[in-house]
C-alpha cells in the first residue's frame, strides 16, 4: 500500500469513526445540506454484491449531504454540468481520492432512513433488499 493510499484510508477511518460532520462539503457547489447521504464509489464498475451497506467506506467515498430525498434528483443534480459545469469542483474531488464528478453506476444515495441505494443501468437498485 502506497503512503497516499495509506493517509486516504486513516483519513477516511477517523470520518468514520468520529461521524465527522461532511454536511456543509457541498454547500460551496450550491448543494444545500441535509440528512441525505451521497457516497461516490472509489473505483468506477463496482460489484454491487460486494458493498456492505454497513461500512460504505470500504468501497466508497462520503462526498457530502444533501436535503433532497429523491434519489433521481440527486442523479440530476450530481451530474457534472449541474454542479461543477466550469470544473470548479476538480480539486475538491481530486482531494477525496475520487476521479469521477458526474454521479455514476456504482455510487450511493442514503436516504435518511436507512435505504441505500445505488445507482444502477436503469435507475435505483435498493441494497437493503435481498433479490
Amino acid at each position: 500500500m502506497k503512503k497516499s493510499e495509506f493517509k486516504q484510508l486513516i483519513k477516511e477511518s477517523i470520518r468514520d469513526v468520529l461521524k465527522e460532520d461532511v454536511s456543509e462539503d457541498l454547500k460551496q457547489f450550491g448543494i444545500t445540506p441535509g440528512q441525505t447521504e451521497i457516497w461516490y464509489a472509489k473505483k468506477i464498475g463496482i460489484d454491487p454484491f460486494s458493498i456492505n451497506i454497513y461500512n460504505l467506506s470500504k468501497s466508497h467515498v462520503l462526498l457530502g449531504t444533501t436535503d433532497e430525498l429523491n434519489p433521481e434528483e440527486i442523479y440530476i443534480m450530481m451530474q457534472g454540468e449541474n454542479w461543477s459545469s466550469k470544473g470548479e469542483a476538480r480539486n475538491f474531488i481530486i482531494s477525496r481520492g475520487l476521479g469521477h464528478t458526474s454521479m455514476t453506476i456504482g455510487d450511493i444515495v442514503k436516504l435518511p432512513s436507512g435505504e441505500t441505494k445505488i445507482v444502477d443501468v436503469f435507475g435505483f437498485k435498493d441494497l437493503n433488499k435481498e433479490e
